[in-house]
């Protein structure tokens, strides 16, 4: 096992889940980009969030929305934030060769989820998020993940270590027991355990390395492109889990960087915020 470094952070957080209407500007059509005006959202301005987002740069209007050439379109859109609610929801799993020749599952670690890479493989940080039932005609606009930053491992080269998120290709996931469940190898070999996924990896960040902040929480690059690739292949209507998958973009030395478990005493939830319009 690593030697685990103890970091003290001081404070707690509470939160609860809140839902947002809002609707789309009155004068959109098809020749203007549709712009959700989510300027009555607390977006957090300090985290680079804009106050709008342009739904143009994400679908095409003509594609997803029945809008008649100078006519009205009104849209309603809803944001909810989710937590992990459980022991369960989120864990480790190292699927390197460890000292005594086994990999493992780690569902209550007291050193926290490491994510990055260690002895050659993967260190996966899996996060699952109970989700609403949404309507198949909803339009999923964004999904950002944010994680506490616990811990940066002292080989981590901010230059160039990074993560990649990837979602699993089912909406009411098990938990994970195996580490022959782990959806990838960096050697290669494969699993007939392995868990499918769906949307394709998403880089974090997009380019170059990633500069883990410690006390205080890290931000993802928008995943709703995953989301909506498992909404096409599996209906969002009933409700369900999302459950991301988390590894470092390479294995060419140890690197990781570690976020408290559930449980931990001053654990501080992962959250995905997601918005959802529906036309």
């Amino acid at each position: 096992m690593r030697l685990l470094m103890i970091l003290a952070l001081v404070g707690t957080s509470c939160h609860s889940i809140a839902a947002y209407d809002h609707t789309v500007a009155s004068d959109a059509s098809r020749d203007q980009p549709l712009v959700i005006d989510a300027g009555a959202l607390d977006r957090n301005p300090a985290d680079g969030v804009d106050d709008q987002l342009s739904v143009d740069d994400q679908f095409s209007v003509d594609d997803q929305f029945s809008v008649d050439a100078g006519g009205d379109a009104v849209t309603n859109c809803i944001e909810q934030t989710f937590f992990i609610e459980s022991d369960t929801d989120d864990m480790e799993v190292d699927s390197s060769v460890l000292v005594d020749g086994e990999s493992y599952v780690s569902v209550d670690d007291p050193g926290g989820i490491y994510i990055g890479s260690w002895a050659g493989n993967y260190t996966w940080g899996i996060f699952r998020f109970n989700f609403p039932p949404i309507p198949d005609k909803a339009f999923i606009v964004l999904a950002e993940l944010k994680i506490w930053g616990n811990l940066l491992w002292p080989t981590w080269d901010v230059s160039e270590d990074a993560l990649v998120v990837q979602l699993e290709a089912d909406t009411t996931p098990p938990q994970v027991t195996s580490a022959d469940e782990a959806p990838e190898r960096a050697d290669g070999m494969s699993s007939t355990k392995a868990r499918p996924l769906i949307g394709g990896p998403i880089r974090w960040p997009r380019s170059g390395g990633l500069a883990w902040k410690v006390g205080e929480y890290n931000t993802a690059p928008d995943l709703a492109s995953q989301l909506r690739e498992l909404q096409k292949a599996h209906s969002l209507a009933a409700g369900g889990q999302w459950q991301l998958w988390l590894r470092g973009v390479h294995t060419a030395r140890d690197a990781e960087v570690l976020t408290f478990d559930y449980g931990m005493t001053d654990w501080i939830s992962p959250e995905l915020r997601v918005m959802w319009c529906i036309p």
